[in-house]
């Protein structure tokens, strides 16, 4: 059955317009958001494919997924995915790519290598663990500590970890091979800091014992100790330490609330950064270039000093709890604290804006990647046994619409991206993009709309429906121009010629036919395929325009004349889709679970994209030629990079198939739509 035939909808019911907004994009300002959900499952007695006459049996799709919905960058995550959290006007957009949750008790602090590969986790469970980012396998687990670590750092170079535990010891591992590689011992009570110095050689360490040290690692010695006055008693507990980017100083916190800075060559006071209205500091984090400090305190505020004249810039406000951990991203253009309250926030780290908040997270430890793409935090409230890694600038939802009569079968941006046009059962429907207002709404009741395509000056709107006449609509008076009538079953899709002169359509009745998209005059029928032709796209030029059918092939015709001049492949699979690339080098078709990649003036293969063994049912290059994507049966669409050939994201949100997909023309946006009557915006990166 040709792939929109196959794509009736559930019989009429109440219409609903809904437009969700996930994500608030406000220019100039970001407001904090959150998104958690459930599992997505499709509700009893939903209907399946209407059985109609001339069709062929539909494939067997895949068995529904019951996993919460997952937006992922590849590899595929081996753990459990959740769903994507902030998406704020392209300024911080987060997603869950992995999480980890094999420690046996909760996790304390987080470092990642130096080259970004690995991520070391200290635990309640007396283990250091050690993961691989890539594909979010546990490396090793390191063991010795008597109690609990409570923090982990990785040496400059990469070869070494260290941790500092319960047991008042600071342990070494080679990270290669895992073993015990040094053990400094001198502290009277728990160790709760660790610090590399740049170049390797030295080691800071705070402790519950008031005491801040320094060890030379080439001999595992002590080199100075910078005791804590013992007036403060008890209200100094702990010393968080932090060395500056270049080495030159050690910064600690202290009971009195002040911060300070040591000179770790001679053990000299440098300076006092204070702050007396302020309590203790319970975490420390220098900015990459070393100007400025920041000190989150156990009241729930954090400050921030210039290191150079020692003044303090600013007091962020917003968590009410002791701020656990601070991380600046290595542009300096964030500071992400966690705190006790269970909220992760994010900072604009030069005015001191709070950009966004992530609610239900008490996460005592975060850690940015050294090049920035990827956070890690100790997910959950308290301190749970698992570990998140969040994708930071990715793909981000955006909202949701509900289409008026079910299964969506395409979708069409017009030209400046305001508006989304839809076809579901027997509707054609347009939206504004901005506001979700439904603009437009025309209902066929003796046929249904199967496809929609918007004229490259975005004022005519051709929808092809199932009888196998096109509409032409002038979208601003919502009237029919042209009603175009040739073909002799269902239109499955339509495309506009870049220059706005052609328009073409293919239908059930094997042929694709060329229209005068001024005049709606019939240009001529190009006739070959032997079963129906499920899709169309032109060249870029126009010259050539691609088909593809039920009988397995993709076709290419020469517009002017209708001569064929390429088939491709001869699949037992149908080709659901075909898609030009913008620049015209590669050719897509969807055969059956790959997208394949054609050189279509060569008329050669040059690979094929695996969609992870599901059906790919709709195919799309952004205008930009960024991405391929590709809307699948198991609910996902799938970008990749078609220079690379590398799958960038896995865009899940529900395990209907998705049939449809449309870029706008910057390729700020995508849209995909899915059996289950939903259009889902996204923003890309």
């Amino acid at each position: 059955m040709g792939r929109l035939f196959r794509r009736i909808v559930r019989p009429l019911g109440a219409l609903r317009r809904l437009v969700t907004v996930l994500s608030a994009v406000i220019l100039g300002a970001v407001v904090a958001s959150s998104c958690a959900t459930g599992p997505n499952v499709l509700p009893s007695g939903t209907p399946g494919r209407d059985a109609l006459p001339t069709a062929r049996p539909t494939r067997t799709a895949s068995p529904t997924l019951t996993a919460p919905p997952t937006l992922t960058e590849t590899p595929q995550p081996t753990s459990t995915p959740l769903s994507p959290v902030l998406a704020q006007d392209n300024i911080l957009r987060l997603f869950e790519r992995y999480r980890f949750g094999e420690h046996e008790d909760g996790v304390t602090s987080l470092a990642f290598s130096p080259d970004g590969r690995t991520l070391a986790s200290g635990s309640n469970d007396d283990t250091v663990r050690l993961w691989d980012i890539q594909s979010g396998a546990r490396l090793a687990t390191l063991r010795g500590h008597g109690g609990g670590v409570n923090s982990v750092a990785f040496s400059p170079d990469g070869r070494m970890v260290a941790a500092g535990g319960d047991d008042a010891s600071i342990r070494l591992w080679d990270v290669e091979s895992g073993d015990a590689a040094l053990i400094l011992t001198g502290h009277q009570g728990p160790v709760i800091s660790v610090a590399f110095s740049a170049d390797g050689l030295w080691l800071a360490s705070g402790s519950r014992d008031r005491m801040v040290c320094l060890w030379d690692l080439k001999t595992g010695g002590l080199m100075n100790t910078f005791l804590y006055d013992d007036r403060y008693g008890e209200r100094s507990p702990a010393q968080p330490v932090a060395f500056s980017p270049d080495g030159r100083l050690v910064a600690s916190g202290s009971g009195d609330g002040e911060v300070r800075l040591w000179n770790p060559q001679d053990g000299e006071l440098v300076d006092t950064l204070p702050d007396r209205d302020s309590s203790q500091a319970a975490s420390l984090a220098f900015s990459a270039d070393g100007r400025r400090l920041v000190a989150g305190k156990w009241d729930g505020t954090i400050l921030q000093w210039d290191i150079e004249s020692g003044v303090l810039i600013r007091r962020l406000e917003g968590h009410t709890d002791p701020v656990t951990s601070l991380a600046y991203s290595p542009d300096r253009r964030l500071l992400v604290s966690s705190s006790w309250d269970g909220t992760v926030r994010f900072w604009d780290s030069e005015s001191g804006d709070l950009l966004a908040t992530q609610e239900g997270m008490s996460s005592p430890s975060v850690a940015f990647s050294p090049d920035g793409r990827w956070l890690a935090t100790a997910s959950g409230l308290g301190y749970q046994n698992t570990i998140s890694l969040w994708g930071i600038g990715g793909v981000a939802r955006l909202g949701e619409i509900e289409a008026p009569q079910g299964r969506v079968t395409s979708l069409a941006f017009s030209p400046d991206g305001t508006r989304l046009a839809c076809s579901s059962s027997q509707t054609a429907s347009v939206w504004d993009t901005g506001s979700g207002d439904l603009l437009m709404e025309h209902r066929q009741f003796t046929a249904h709309t199967l496809s929609v395509s918007f004229s490259p000056d975005g004022r005519i709107l051709a929808t092809g429906l199932g009888d196998g006449s096109i509409r032409l609509w002038d979208v601003e008076a919502e009237a029919v121009l042209h009603v175009l009538r040739g073909h002799t079953s269902v239109v499955n899709s339509l495309a506009y010629s870049g220059d706005g002169l052609l328009l073409a359509s293919g239908s059930l009745d094997d042929t694709i036919r060329l229209w005068d998209a001024r005049s709606g005059d019939l240009l001529r029928v190009l006739e070959g395929h032997t079963n129906g032709v499920n899709s169309v796209s032109f060249s870029p030029d126009g010259h050539w325009v691609a088909s593809g059918s039920d009988d397995g092939t993709v076709r290419l015709w020469d517009t002017a004349t209708g001569d064929l001049l390429r088939t491709l492949g001869r699949e037992a699979e149908a080709v659901d889709a075909v898609a030009y690339s913008p620049d015209g080098r590669w050719l897509a078709s969807a055969e059956a679970t790959a997208v394949h990649l054609w050189n279509p003036a060569a008329g050669r293969s040059v690979g094929s994209l695996d969609a992870g063994g599901h059906g790919v049912r709709s195919l799309g290059f952004s205008p930009d030629g960024r991405w391929l994507a590709a809307g699948s049966s198991d609910g996902a669409v799938r970008l990749w990079d078609p220079e690379t050939r590398v799958l960038q994201y896995t865009l899940l949100w529900e395990t209907s198939e998705v049939w449809a997909i449309a870029f706008t023309a910057d390729a700020r946006l995508l849209a995909s739509g899915s059996v289950d009557g939903r259009i889902r915006l996204w923003a890309l990166p």
